[in-house]
């Protein structure tokens, strides 16, 4: 027995050993011995060295690199940790977070012609080229026709073609490598050039061009897709190509890069290294407090060859950035794949995609931007039509394990926000904005069904807010304007048993909500504003299963009759309220649809005719009211069936006595679409919003002066008042320039919540005699011709009722020698504090640093000051704690004060702090399947808990639970003999009850 003890403390001790090995780029030495590399003042330093000592790592190891510093290369995964005791990547010492880089700074040019500059040395061993990063901008290669080569038409969503947005027209097509183009010239000859080809509006391919002849270009295709003749196309990857500035193109040959520029190239980094995080089929890994910068292909690839599981991978507060493809790619089957507070930005393809079958995956309070964003940078080969999404997450088929997106920031997609499928998935309270920007057959959140080939169970989409879809997109040609399928939520291919409630959707360029042929899904209580087409839209194929759709308790507002771009009625497509199609007429038998609001508020009982224009319009589609239900044996459009019926809500709820029957239109008729209004709360605390007069929302809720909304909702408020609200002027922010410069741009802007903006005027208030305004009667405008001094300059914006508001601009012109060169600036959330690092490379005559919060981003105020060190050219690190930040978004900016009393400011940065309550409790997913209750429930803290099950009509169908909830994540499965249907779960602590209606199946 004793002998048992001895070995049960030894294999104790051997665990609780765990050793540090330090790493610094600046004073680090590969030849330190291994007991050297455990102390911070001796560490190694390359990832070389790592690279060759990975494999020697035991579980709850920690590799550490300096903070501040900057290391070459990648990082091979060579050894697992454990389940509970992972081996963790992190960071030591202060300032900002360690970088790891596969880029590489181009130093050398020569001319080689008018604004043509090629390197002097090769910059590269790879055989091609995916990101160039130019003044820190993701800068992609050159093309033909130019982004700018046709001017944007007054009307976003019609433009002129050809060469409209940098694009092409083909008018036919042979198999699946060779379009034809009426209108190509014979010269040049593109033949060795790459074509980027828009198949369809999901599909953008792209290959070498073998042959060019009769207007026909022949390609080899990176996609088996065939073509929707019609469509559009553009050339890139060769030299003649470049025209514009910052342009380049990579000559696999020689290695070189030439760049387009007026003058010579500065600050010019190319990726030089394929993957900087590479799995190698190990796991139980954690990376925490890295930035990940700059690959040729992935920053992070987690997928191996042998498609093995990868399991307990975790990221953390890491900067992830520059991607030639993706960020975050895992196409291996996963388990307990974490993704926390983190930030991507700049993936040439898709941002984080975990998308084969995941379970219990949690991905939260990430910020992601610029994925996939440049068409002809898109990465086809993989698949196609997953390219250019944000966060994708595909959930395991066969297994119930909670997959989690919530808290996320998704902005500036190519193609969808947030992509998911499987079971067990909930996406909640995501704020998404600025998607479809390339490919215009998507969503905000989207999902597929496989065309009815896969069934899933429990996917909750909940809570989240869903914005400005892109309406520029990368339209080349009519037909593709009249294709548009860019909806705030997309439930696409027979997609099943998915719950969609509380979502708040506003201003997308297609539909509200769309569901292609959706079985046993439930659309309830969501708030939908300003979509293009519908609010609301249900397809249904034909031959296919009842679809059992519930559409309950939802606000649907047309923001007009026409869209809201202020077209014709001529180009005009008509905002519908709820828009069901068939081939047959068989609405009631498939819906069941009550107690919505359907608002109209400019137009609650008209039922127009409107006749679009065949190059503009939606071709077939005739007049549009509230409602609309199609149906019949025709097919006259694309996408449409017909004849048509339309209904204003009253003769709709007549024609179809078991539909709508509670449901409500518009509590108020207005006369302008100014006298609507939309206000959200993307922000996890309750936000207080000014109105200026008074509001009723569709409930016929009045709010005098101002409303508050809780987090992550939003309303529909009609003016309820005749007083005018004045008009705001942005004149934007102070600036210090701080080196001579030609001109200095000022971008102003105007805000006007019950009426539009009809003049903008500029004038100078103060300031030297010598300098004037270039534009003084738009929102942009520059100052030209300054001399040192301080100038003052006023906006003046007057609304359409002849109200003004006024805002002022101070601009600081002078030379001087900069107090401070600064490296970086961070902001991390821990505990409920944020703390502060930065560093600097070289100071003068410095004398301090005041730090400045703001939880809007435009208002700052100090919080603290750290003294500077006056004079230094070594590099210095520096800190302050924000105890008292607020939950949620925080930004931060650092003003950099010198000796004499000069300033200026740092670059805005922001971190999210989460709810700290301390008996937060969250019901993540929650199933009845084959009689059987299972849910998840995280908590933050071991607590007793109560949980009951109700029924539709409010009768308990299981006796109260008397829990012990354990913290972290808590898996429930408890037997029930319950029939299909809707019921609800009640789930209570002593902090907190929910609430959550779920589904039973089979």
């Amino acid at each position: 027995m004793r002998f048992l003890l001895v070995i049960i403390l030894l294999c104790f001790s051997w665990i609780a050993k765990a050793t540090n090995y330090y790493f610094s780029s600046v004073i680090g030495d590969d030849n330190y011995s291994i007991t050297q590399a455990q102390n911070p003042f001796t560490p190694w330093k390359s990832l070389d060295k790592l690279n060759s000592f990975f494999s020697n790592l035991n579980s709850g190891d920690s590799v550490l690199f300096k903070r501040g510093e900057i290391f070459y290369g990648s990082i091979v995964i060579n050894k697992s940790g454990t389940p509970g005791n992972n081996i963790i990547i992190s960071s030591y010492g202060t300032g900002a977070n360690p970088i790891i880089t596969g880029l590489t700074t181009v130093t050398g040019w020569i001319s080689t012609g008018i604004n043509l500059w090629e390197s002097t040395s090769t910059v590269s061993t790879l055989a091609t080229c995916k990101m160039v990063v130019i003044n820190g901008l993701n800068t992609p290669m050159g093309r033909y026709p130019n982004i700018s080569s046709t001017a944007i038409s007054p009307q976003p969503e019609i433009h002129p073609v050809p060469g409209n947005n940098g694009w092409l027209n083909y008018e036919s097509h042979t198999g699946i490598g060779q379009i034809t183009d009426n209108e190509l010239p014979a010269s040049p000859n593109w033949a060795g050039a790459e074509v980027v080809v828009k198949k369809f509006n999901w599909v953008i391919d792209h290959g070498p061009i073998t042959n060019q002849s009769n207007k026909t270009i022949t390609y080899l295709p990176s996609t088996t897709d065939t073509f929707f003749d019609g469509m559009s196309y553009f050339i890139e990857n060769d030299i003649r190509t470049l025209d514009e500035q910052n342009e380049w193109y990579y000559n696999p040959t020689t290695k070189k890069l030439t760049i387009y520029s007026i003058s010579q190239p500065t600050s010019v980094q190319i990726a030089t290294v394929q993957n900087l995080i590479v799995r190698n089929d190990h796991n139980y890994i954690t990376f925490r407090n890295i930035n990940i910068i700059g690959s040729n292909e992935h920053l992070i690839r987690l997928t191996f060859p042998n498609w093995s599981d990868c399991k307990g991978w975790e990221f953390s507060f890491c900067n992830i950035s520059f991607a030639g493809k993706d960020a975050v790619y895992c196409n291996d089957s996963s388990d307990g794949f974490i993704f926390t507070n983190n930030t991507i930005t700049d993936a040439n393809n898709n941002g984080l995609d975990i998308g084969h079958s995941n379970t219990n995956a949690l991905i939260e309070h990430n910020v992601i931007s610029n994925t996939g964003i440049n068409a002809g940078m898109l990465d086809m080969t993989t698949d196609g039509r997953k390219a250019g999404t944000g966060l994708r997450v595909e959930g395991n088929p066969n297994v119930y394990g909670a997959n989690i997106i919530r808290y996320n920031k998704v902005s500036h997609t190519g193609s969808n926000g947030i992509e998911f499928k499987g079971n067990n998935i909930r996406v909640s309270k995501n704020f998404i904005e600025d998607f479809c920007s390339v490919k215009i057959d998507g969503g905000g959140i989207y999902t597929w069904g496989g065309d009815g080939t896969q069934v899933f169970n429990n996917m909750v989409v909940e809570d989240n807010i869903i914005i400005n879809s892109s309406y520029l997109g990368s339209i080349g040609t009519a037909l593709e304007n009249s294709q548009l399928s860019v909806n705030g939520i997309y439930l696409d291919g027979q997609s099943s048993n998915v719950i969609v409630r509380r979502n708040s959707i506003f201003h997308v360029n297609g539909d509200g909500i769309y569901m292609n042929s959706p079985v046993n899904c439930m659309i309830i209580g969501n708030t939908i504003y300003d979509a293009r087409y519908s609010q609301i839209n249900c397809n249904k194929q034909i031959d296919l299963p009842l679809l059992n759709l519930i559409v309950k308790q939802n606000i649907a507002v047309a923001r007009d009759l026409y869209t809201s771009n202020g077209l014709t009625p001529s180009t005009a497509s008509n905002q519908r309220c709820f828009y069901y199609n068939s081939r047959v007429n068989d609405l009631q038998a498939n819906v069941t649809a009550d107690s919505n609001y359907y608002g109209r508020p400019i137009d609650n009982d008209i039922v127009i005719p409107v006749n679009p224009s065949p190059s503009y319009g939606l071709p077939g589609f005739g007049q549009w009211g509230t409602m609309c239900n199609v149906y019949g044996t025709n097919y006259i459009g694309y996408g449409e069936y017909g004849p048509m019926e339309t209904h204003t809500l009253g003769s709709w709820k007549t024609a179809y006595p078991l539909l709508d029957q509670h449901s409500t239109k518009s509590p108020k008729k207005v006369n302008s679409v100014y006298d609507i209004r939309f206000e959200y709360n993307e922000t996890t605390v309750n936000k207080t919003i000014s109105l200026g007069a008074k509001y009723i929302d569709m409930k016929g809720i009045s709010f005098s002066g101002s409303i508050t909304l809780a987090p992550f909702t939003s309303a529909i408020l009609i003016k309820n008042d005749t007083l005018n609200i004045p008009p705001i002027a942005e004149a934007g922010p102070n600036q210090l320039i701080i080196v001579p410069v030609n001109n200095v741009e000022i971008q102003g802007n105007g805000i006007d919540y019950d009426g539009t903006i009809t003049l903008y005027q500029w004038t100078k208030i103060s300031g030297p005699s010598v300098g004037s305004l270039s534009n003084t009667t738009s929102a942009l405008t520059s100052a030209i011709g300054l001399i040192g001094g301080v100038y003052k300059f006023e906006l003046k914006v007057t609304d359409n009722k002849g109200a003004i508001g006024t805002d002022t601009t101070t601009i600081i012109y002078q030379t001087f020698v900069v107090p401070v060169t600064l490296l970086n600036f961070s902001a991390v959330a821990r505990s409920g504090k944020v703390l502060l690092q930065w560093s600097t490379e070289n100071e003068i005559n410095s004398s301090h640093f005041e730090v400045e919060r703001s939880n809007d981003g435009r208002n700052f105020e100090a919080i603290g000051i750290v003294n500077a060190n006056g004079n230094s050219n070594t590099m210095l690190d520096y800190q302050l704690l924000d105890n008292f930040p607020e939950t949620g978004i925080n930004y931060y900016r650092l003003k950099m004060i010198s000796k004499g009393g000069q300033y200026y400011y740092s670059k805005t940065i922001s971190v999210i702090l989460k709810n700290s309550n301390p008996g937060f409790i969250e019901i993540e997913s929650a199933v009845i399947k084959n009689n059987m209750l299972q849910i998840f429930i995280s908590s933050v803290k071991k607590q007793s808990a109560k949980l009951c099950l109700y029924d539709a009509n409010g009768r308990m169908v299981m006796p109260v639970l008397n829990i012990t909830l354990q913290k972290g994540m808590n898996n429930l499965n408890r037997a029930v003999n319950l029939a299909c249907g809707v019921y609800y779960c009640k789930l209570a602590c002593n902090e907190q009850r929910i609430n959550l209606s779920l589904l039973s199946v089979e």
